[in-house]
């Protein structure tokens, strides 16, 4: 794993989230805490922030902002880095209960993500979203349809 892409999974609070929503299960244990934080980090929350850095490109290039992204060599090596952290993510929650919500998780990540319009505006971004979209599958595309008709009638109203 490279710096940057390490320096991306500190970003996420999704393991911060998890472990807070298992905290509120009685039979929660300490043990269990140590299974959350293995899950979720790196790879989930390197997921988590890497998309969210993959839609800014454009927008952090204008604005002169850092961006994870402009240190891959390629977009070729950009596809397979995204798709390592995806396998990864999604072999790393096998441990924890619930592990179909995880994955979902991941799967909404994708979905919610790539439907944003500046995934639209980006030749190269809107390419790897599609692939990574197959990758998630049927769970990643239902997020992500619904992600673009929100944003569809969110223009519509105001």
């Amino acid at each position: 794993m490279s710096w940057y892409e390490f320096s991306a999974c500190t970003g996420s609070t999704l393991g911060i989230f998890c472990l807070i929503a298992y905290g509120f299960d009685k039979n929660f244990s300490n043990h269990m805490t140590q299974h959350v934080k293995n899950s979720y980090f790196p790879w989930v929350q390197g997921l988590h922030i890497l998309l969210d850095y993959l839609i800014d490109q454009e927008e952090d290039h204008i604005n002169g902002d850092l961006n994870f992204c402009s240190y891959y060599k390629n977009h070729d090596v950009m596809t397979k880095r995204f798709s390592y952290f995806l396998q990864n993510a999604n072999q790393s929650i096998a441990q924890l209960p619930d592990t179909d919500f995880h994955k979902m998780i991941n799967q909404a990540l994708l979905g919610i993500y790539l439907a944003d319009q500046k995934v639209q505006r980006q030749k190269e971004v809107k390419k790897m979203a599609k692939h990574l979209l197959n990758k998630g599958g049927a769970p990643s595309y239902f997020f992500f349809f619904n992600g673009r008709i929100m944003a569809h009638l969110r223009s519509k109203m105001g």
